[in-house]
């Protein structure tokens, strides 16, 4: 009797190691967005635009992790000028990176993201839900534990409404 419940007792530690280990593994698409895990303190510059008419700068904080059994990168993004949410993911069916941003006003975006190997960045496109706008992201490293992203937004008719820097540097580093 002793035996079997040893042997039982080494089989459900073993089944939880297996699973453990099993949710722990990442695609190597999956293993690319560690690259923005960890805080990270972002200087927010955007040009005059339509949006911005005398332009605008802020500092704000960015907490970046891996939530859902690392199925989705979780970005909360804290200022005095802005606070979202950001959550990203790759999604194996469309091959291609989403990031869904959701702002406390209450607006919210959808990107669709491809990587650049050569140019090492992650080029995000805007998706358009019948706004007319249209939208380019692109993310960089600036070197270790530094990266920067510029983002354009238009309307319909060309128009600039949105013209950004955004400069990040890490202040923690995360494991995955």
């Amino acid at each position: 009797m002793k035996q079997i419940f040893v042997r039982l007792v080494v089989l459900v530690f073993a089944s939880l190691l297996m699973t453990t280990a099993a949710s722990a593994q990442q695609s190597a698409e999956d293993e690319l967005l560690n690259n923005w895990l960890g805080n990270w303190k972002s200087t927010v510059v955007f040009k005059q635009s339509e949006w911005f008419p005398e332009g605008k700068t802020w500092v704000e904080s960015n907490d970046i992790q891996w939530n859902l059994d690392g199925h989705l990168q979780q970005i909360v993004t804290l200022s005095d000028e802005e606070k979202h949410l950001t959550i990203q993911r790759y999604n194996k069916r469309i091959k291609r990176y989403e990031r869904w941003v959701i702002h406390a006003s209450g607006d919210s975006s959808y990107w669709i993201g491809t990587w650049d190997e050569k140019s090492t960045s992650m080029n995000w496109e805007y998706m358009d839900f019948g706004t007319g706008f249209t939208g380019t992201m692109v993310e960089s490293s600036a070197g270790e534990g530094k990266s920067q992203t510029t983002l354009i937004m238009k309307d319909k008719y060309g128009n600039v409404l949105l013209d950004g820097r955004i400069e990040r540097v890490r202040t923690e580093q995360q494991k995955n």
